[in-house]
């Protein structure tokens, strides 16, 4: 399912072709995608993409742009724009928009060598859709994800570890294909929250598991809700 070109022109680092990649930190996007990319510099940075999300068949095309800090230190940030066209009968469930448009901002601190803190605050220019029923819903317009990272499993070291919980808060407009393995397809959008962890059996075997509960963001019977389960196990050549 990959196939693309990458190498360097000038002092742009450029990939063409279909790619497997996240925008926002998954929370707006985590999939396959044909594009052209291009990014430049490195402890400070900016990235751009356009072409077609091709997990989503409702994504017509889509364009995207990123600054942010990558240096050793207590702080990184970041902010970007990702903007998706839409198909024909897909705009119903947009309610008959053509595009769908989301900002984010985000930071992530260094508490010591083995915690870390990240925060992404998201905010879309929709917020009213058409459930699968064609009943008019409406959402916020935004969305938010703090998380908390203990160490972390490295695939070369056996014996290392990690854990890490996140809380989710976001309007439907505020994500596309979210990377999470919980349930997120619900009309409003949704919230909840997520804990896991990960350890390396042997060299280049991690074992994962993490545990999912959402619900949906606007729901007063408190019946519309989903709680997952994900494990894996990871081999590396």
């Amino acid at each position: 399912n990959i196939a693309k070109l990458e190498g360097r022109l000038g002092g742009l680092n450029a990939i063409a072709g279909r790619d497997d990649d996240v925008f926002a930190d998954g929370y707006i996007y985590d999939g396959e995608h044909d594009a052209l990319k291009a990014s430049y510099g490195d402890k400070v940075y900016v990235s751009g993409a356009y072409g077609k999300l091709t997990d989503l068949d409702y994504s017509k095309k889509f364009a995207a742009a990123e600054i942010g800090t990558n240096v050793d230190g207590f702080v990184n940030g970041k902010a970007g724009y990702l903007k998706s066209s839409l198909r024909g009968n897909d705009k119903d469930f947009f309610d008959g928009k053509g595009s769908v448009g989301i900002w984010y901002v985000g930071a992530n601190f260094k508490l010591n060598d083995d915690l870390a803190f990240d925060a992404m605050y998201l905010r879309s220019n929709r917020d009213a859709f058409i459930d699968s029923a064609g009943k008019n819903v409406e959402s916020k317009k935004d969305g938010y994800v703090f998380g908390l990272g203990y160490k972390g499993a490295e695939a070369a070291e056996p014996g290392t570890w990690g854990l890490a919980a996140n809380y989710y808060h976001q309007g439907r407009g505020t994500y596309l294909a979210h990377t999470i393995d919980g349930y997120t397809d619900f009309a409003t959008g949704f919230k909840g929250w997520s804990f896991g962890g990960d350890i390396t059996v042997a060299k280049n075997m991690v074992l994962s598991s993490t545990y999912y509960e959402t619900k949906a963001l606007k729901d007063e019977s408190g019946e519309n809700k989903a709680k997952v389960w994900w494990n894996e196990f990871n081999v590396t050549f």
